[in-house]
């Protein structure tokens, strides 16, 4: 951060004027400062969109936090000013237009006023007030602005930050100070600097840049925490093997072993991997250049010389000739910025084709980004952490006897253990990558296996791997609410395979002993959300069969477990371990695996004395025999409890509303009864009911849930998908559409006609498109079916495969999708329920994490068929499946790929007089080089205009036969070189069509004037 100090907050507060050339130049001050909060007043309204900005009602004044140095706990807006509650301060950010009158303005004061007293801290208040006062360096004091303004300092006891040496707005002669900083004394004392930042920024308003500095606290485990990692290098990891070979020649197997693999692994890690670098490094701006940086110089130059000029007063016309060199230096660095900005956006879109999973991909994936995500630190982690994990007394347990000899690991286990490690994790404290655990399990399984295998045969898991440090993941949040955290345990690889190793162990036995509840589907092989939606939706129709009159209702209430996973007592899971009858042997090590574990912090460390740490291998498989339990319990009849991890689902079917509320009530008496009795709580406020089966008499009702009314909603979401009264789909649909159309919009940047990546790369970016539209789709297939719905789908759809393809916008969606070769969505959707099902009734549970290839076989032929029948019988795209009529020898071809000239060719929209004509850009259809009354469509163009035949003869030269109508496609079907040597000829002469019609395009446009 620019030499400072990690704790420190570095403030930029700027005033752009709603240019979007000066937020650019803004992302440089960011970069140059190693900026942590921004103020942005009057910024570019397209610019603050995203979900990671915070805007005032009219977005007048905008705020944005960088990384993980501060989080905000809370933040909302009003009127002219938006504000952010940090750990120990609350920032506002603040615009008033000067054109507003006194009593607007008199109002906005009182508004801001009554938000600031609220706060019983420190405060900081940062923006463009446009009012004046000798106080901040004006000479004057402007109407009753300044001095209404002083009076609200006064009020509050603030402070101003702005000492009056250099103004904050310079627009020629005129300078005034109307960009403040006011803050309470507590801050004014951390105020380590204050500067207004002399740089070029293309606005009349000069950049502010402050530093808050911290109270000074303990701050002990800062730097455990903050100890660099190695970093894992492809290309080093061959010399990492020879390097652990030979460092495990030197353990000594007469110490502790646990200890002796660590320091081989820590000996290993340093002599072949570099450290990681320093958190918080933000990269530089990615279209920045050393001509702008010069030019931005030269511009701060001239208008040094310019404002000199003005203060001598003697030569009028030096300072108009200073003047105008200075104007024109600030137009020729906002032309070179942008220049910069479209070349290095080409560059983004190179890249794109070279690795799709790149820049490009985190692009379009941006839409996923969380207003104020990030991870927690400073002074509030251990507060928050212990919130999270509550104590609870000390586990009393006397280990169990075991019955002869514990069945030691094989290398087989290990070895499939270590396949289950994943790459690219965070390691844990001893901060060795997973990867070096996985090489060490392969490359030196014996000696890995003596270490599991010792650990096992005492019935211990060792200390070294029960320490977890600790990461808090900021939750979604709405405005006004107070900062929740997902805590993720972030354990040693070591430690982790040696779990996953007993998970494997744990998990057979208690199939040996009958399983888990068959309406358990978390944490599950063969298991996902979409079975636990399916079986929600299955059971609420059964209550819809028969006639009108004898139809049945049904509700759905969806259970909040408060802290679920970090609450669950270990006396109940190492119980219900007993009570199934798990092997002795496990029930030690699991009881050793939950006592005396330890969680870190930046602040320090504590004990956990409850619950299943969210991260490693064993807790999921502990939580589901925990919770199995609950699932298993008598209901009374009609009732249905469906669970996906803690996720509980109360399904009731009755006879009439009375009956319906008699039986959910009873049935969440039960499950709170249950909660209760083994440590765990309901949160009533959290939980939500849906009428998914009911008559048109009952508009809605209400349950009780532990003395809280719970009303009916007309939609509630239930992993990832809106479960809508009576079963209808509307909401979720158009909830996807709205989501989807946001990728598609980044798409449209990324993924030009001309240039860019070929089209394999575009659908795979594509596929982030089908992944919002088609997921649940098995649950919410009624969208496809009703036509209103499946046209907005398929829209959206069309949208995306325009950039596939790089074909013109009057394409239509059927041959869109024939050319990329990807199946319209709603058979993509028919496709996945079909799937489901067969899976279903080949009961694929626990003895496949997939379905079998025969299922998927089996429904993509189903759909080949049914795409095959649709194709023939459109109506739309006559010339596409005039050269396409085989729909199943052009998507399995295997080879060549659409670009924007032959899409062209491919659908008759392009750059040809019949299709010009038709779309209004040209009068006349002749021809331009055949003779007069000749009509230029695409297949007089491409096969029988004189123009083109040399280009012609040259393929026929290349393939030995000529190319027509009928055979163009087969030959290009046929092998690599036909399709070679036709995209050669097609390109060759759709470039040429193309650049004519833009010169045509250029002498309308000069005759138009």
């Amino acid at each position: 951060m620019n030499g400072r100090e990690s704790k420190e907050t570095i403030v930029l507060q700027v005033n752009v004027q709603r240019k979007g050339v000066a937020m650019d130049v803004m992302w440089k001050t960011v970069q140059e400062e190693g900026v942590n909060v921004l103020v942005v007043s009057e910024p570019n309204k397209k610019r603050v969109k995203g979900v990671e900005w915070m805007t005032d009602v009219r977005e007048d004044v905008a705020v944005r936090v960088f990384g993980r140095h501060e989080r905000g706990e809370r933040f909302g807006k009003g009127e002219g000013f938006v504000w952010i509650k940090f750990n120990e301060w609350v920032l506002y950010g603040c615009y008033i237009s000067p054109n507003t009158g006194i009593e607007r303005y008199t109002k906005f004061l009182g508004d801001l006023g009554e938000s600031v007293n609220k706060w019983e801290g420190e405060v900081v208040v940062a923006g463009d007030f446009n009012a004046k006062s000798p106080l901040w360096g004006s000479p004057i004091t402007n109407d009753l602005r300044g001095s209404l303004l002083e009076d609200w300092m006064a009020e509050r006891c603030m402070v101003c930050h702005n000492c009056g040496n250099a103004p904050t707005f310079l627009r020629g002669a005129q300078k005034s100070h109307i960009d403040l900083t006011l803050s309470t004394e507590g801050v004014a004392r951390r105020m380590k600097e204050w500067r207004v930042r002399e740089q070029e920024n293309l606005s009349d308003h000069q950049d502010i840049v402050w530093v808050l500095g911290t109270t000074g606290e303990c701050e002990r485990g800062e730097d455990r925490m903050t100890e660099r990692g190695w970093s894992v290098v492809e290309e080093k990891m061959e010399g990492l093997v020879e390097v652990m070979k030979e460092s495990v020649k030197t353990m000594d197997k007469r110490k502790d072993l646990v200890c002796e693999t660590k320091r081989v692994l820590e000996e290993t890690c340093a002599r072949v991997l570099k450290k990681k670098g320093c958190m918080g490094k933000r990269k530089g701006v990615y279209w920045w250049t050393e001509e702008i940086a010069d030019k931005r110089k030269e511009c701060l130059r001239k208008r040094r010389e310019w404002m000199r000029c003005q203060k001598k007063r003697r030569n009028t016309e030096l300072s108009t000739e200073k003047e105008k060199e200075y104007k024109q230096n600030k137009k020729e660095l906002t032309v070179l910025i942008k220049r910069s900005k479209e070349k290095a956006w080409k560059r983004v879109c190179e890249e794109v084709d070279r690795n799709v999973w790149g820049e490009g991909y985190k692009i379009v994936t941006k839409w996923m980004g969380r207003r104020m995500s990030g991870i927690a630190c400073g002074e509030n982690v251990m507060e928050e952490a212990r919130k999270l994990f509550p104590e609870h007394g000390p586990l009393e347990w006397t280990d169990l006897v075991v019955d002869g000899q514990v069945p030691a690991f094989t290398l087989d286990e290990l070895q499939e253990a270590a396949g289950k490690l994943r790459k690219g994790k965070a390691p844990g404290p001893d901060k060795i990558p997973p990867e070096v655990c996985k090489m060490y399990a392969k490359e030196c399984g014996k000696e890995c296996l003596e270490v599991m295998n010792r650990c096992l045969e005492k019935g211990q898991v060792p200390k070294e791997w029960k320490v977890a440090r600790l990461v808090l993941i900021e939750k979604e949040r709405k405005e006004g609410e107070n900062a929740k955290y997902r805590p993720i345990c972030l354990l040693n690889g070591m430690g982790k395979l040696y779990e996953g190793m007993l998970a494997a162990r744990l998990r057979n036995d208690v199939r040996r002993l009958g399983g888990l509840a068959e309406t358990q589907y978390g944490f599950r092989a063969g298991r996902s959300t979409i079975d636990a939606m399916m079986d929600a939706r299955e059971y609420a129709r059964g209550a819809n069969v028969g006639t009108w009159g004898t139809r049945r209702f049904c509700v759905m209430v969806t259970v909040d477990v408060r802290n679920a996973f970090n609450t669950v007592s270990w006396r109940g899971i190492l119980e219900r371990l007993v009570s199934m009858g798990v092997e002795p042997y496990l029930v030690n090590v699991v009881r050793s695996y939950l006592s005396d574990r330890v969680v870190q912090t930046g602040m320090g460390e504590f004990e956990m004395t409850a619950g299943v740490p969210q991260g490693s291998v064993l807790g999921p498989l502990l939580w589901n025999i925990f919770y199995d339990e609950v699932l298993r319990m008598e209901v009374p009849d009609g009732v249905k409890l469906i669970g996906y991890a803690d996720d509980l689902a109360v399904i009731v079917i009755g006879k009439n509303e009375e009956d319906l509320r008699e039986r959910t009530e009873e049935a969440l008496r039960l499950v709170g009864a249950w909660m209760g009795d083994n440590g765990l709580s309901l949160a009533p406020e959290k939980s939500e009911a849906v009428l998914l089966v009911g008559r048109r008499t009952i508009r809605g009702m209400s349950v009780c849930m532990e003395g809280r009314a719970i009303e009916t909603r007309e939609a509630v979401r239930y992993l990832g998908v809106d479960f809508q009264r009576n079963l209808r789909v509307a909401e979720q649909v158009e909830r996807v559409v709205r989501k989807a159309k946001l990728v598609v919009g980044a798409l449209g940047r990324l993924l030009p006609n001309v240039g860019g990546p070929r089209a394999s790369k575009r659908r795979v970016l594509g596929s982030v498109v089908h992944g919002i539209l088609l997921y649940g789709a098995e649950v919410w297939i009624d969208g496809y079916r009703i036509q209103k719905y499946r046209q907005m789908l398929l829209g959206v759809q069309r949208n995306m495969l325009l950039r596939v393809c790089c074909a013109y916008r009057t394409v239509s969606g059927e041959a869109l999708c024939v050319l990329a070769g990807v199946p319209p969505l709603d058979l993509l959707a028919e496709e996945r329920l079909q799937e489901w099902k067969r899976r279903k009734n080949e009961r694929v549970r626990e003895s496949n994490s997939a379905p079998s290839v025969a299922c998927k076989g089996e429904a993509r032929k189903d759909l080949m068929q049914a795409w095959c029948e649709r194709w023939r019988q459109t109506e739309k795209a006559a010339w596409t499946r005039r050269l396409i009529p085989n729909l199943t020898e052009w998507v399995d071809r295997g080879h060549g790929e659409v670009n924007h000239y032959t899409s062209q060719v491919l659908t008759g929209h392009g750059s040809f007089g019949a299709y010009l004509k038709r779309i209004g850009k040209i009068e006349c259809s002749a021809c331009w080089y055949c003779e007069e009354g000749v009509e230029e469509d695409v297949e007089h163009a491409i096969f029988d205009c004189h123009r083109w035949t040399r280009v012609r003869e040259e393929c026929v030269m290349k393939l030995g036969k000529r190319v027509n109508v009928d055979n163009m496609i087969e030959i290009m079907i046929e092998n690599e070189e036909g399709w070679t040597a036709i995209e050669r000829m097609l390109v060759t002469i759709m470039k040429a069509k193309c650049e004519y019609e833009r010169e045509r395009e250029r002498v309308e446009e000069v005759r138009g004037e």
